[in-house]
């Protein structure tokens, strides 16, 4: 199913995103602030990190 590792991993960081962004939608209608913004960046450079270190 999958081609590589690095697929494998993608596949999950997405999964948990979506559960997460879920979770959070409420939050975000209520006041959607630049805390939930930077984050955002902040998960966004994670996910990014954890691709170069596989």
């Amino acid at each position: 199913m999958f081609r590589t590792k690095k697929d494998k991993y993608f596949i999950i960081v997405c999964y948990v995103l979506s559960m997460y962004l879920q979770k959070e939608e409420i939050t975000r209608l209520r006041h959607y602030n630049e805390d939930i913004i930077s984050i955002e960046i902040l998960s966004a450079i994670k996910v990014t990190s954890s691709w170069n270190a596989i």
